[in-house]
Parts: structure tokens; sequence; C-alpha cells
């Protein structure tokens, strides 16, 4: 699938555990980004979105971030190679309603889109004034061949 889309959030959780399992996308070199949906997927924002990645590859540390951006990024190039594929975790924060923001960190590692670095991104972003109850993993533009997502809610104490 071009796209992996997780639509029935509920009321009972305002955080969610996203976890990645050996992602594998068809072409070597991808990358791999999540929008959100305030409608229950029925469309996904296009704007809005901001993010910062702490990125560790050998013994290089970078970051990044962007301020407007068309969607959360999850991952640099990633590998097509199926024994080094995508794992990882995300935790999701939702809001039913006041100022508060839609939020997302966690870390997913992976071995480089040129095959030969292991890449471990710290990642995290937010959105201002949104309610999401519904996201989209998308690779660019080729497809996932093999894998597993899994949402977890986490109940309100």
């Amino acid at each position: 699938a071009a796209t992996i889309d997780f639509t029935s959030f509920s009321s009972t959780y305002d955080e969610y555990l996203l976890d990645f399992l050996y992602l594998v996308p068809t072409t070597q070199g991808n990358t791999i980004t999540m929008r959100y949906s305030e409608d229950g997927g029925s469309t996904y924002a296009t704007g809005n979105y901001s993010h910062q990645i702490l990125s560790i590859s050998g013994s290089t540390v970078a970051g990044a971030s962007s301020t407007i951006s068309t969607a959360w990024t999850l991952s640099s190039t990633i590998t097509s190679n199926a024994a080094q594929s995508m794992c990882g975790s995300l935790h999701l924060i939702t809001v039913s309603s006041g100022t508060n923001l839609g939020r997302y960190f966690g870390t997913l590692q992976f071995l480089s889109g040129d095959n030969s670095t292991r890449v471990t991104n710290r990642v995290s972003g937010q959105s201002e004034d949104i309610n999401f109850n519904a996201i989209r993993i998308i690779t660019n533009g080729t497809h996932l061949v093999s894998g597993t997502v899994r949402l977890y809610g986490i109940p309100k104490v």
C-alpha cells in the first residue's frame, strides 16, 4: 500500500501508541511521513505541520526542523533491504478541545537509503488548533512491500 490509514480514533483515549515493525518500501531511498485528519479520514491536511528531527548516523548527530510543511517527517531516505527495515514507535497526543496542540514524538531506527548507514531518528511535531481523529502514513511515491503498523489506545486516568 502507498498509504496506511487509521481512522477509528476514540474519545476514550487522548494518547495513542503507534508501532512500526519492519517497514520496507518497494524502492530504495524513500521517505516516510504522516498526515492528520480532523474529519475521520475523509480528507488529510496538506499544511500546518511543524516538526523536529534529531538524527544519529554513526558518529554524526544532526538536527533539522520545519515550521511549514506538507506532512510530519518520520524518516529520511530508507533502504528497501528487508533485513534492515524501519522499526520504532511514536506517541500521538490528541486534543478534544481548548488551545492545546495535537502532537507526536518517538524514535525510529532504519538503514539509510545508501544501504550502508544505520540511522536513529528522534522525531517530534505538533499542529496548532487541531483535533485530529485519523492519521495517514505515507511513502513518497511508492508502496510498502512488507511490515506492520499497529495503533494502541492508552486509556485516560
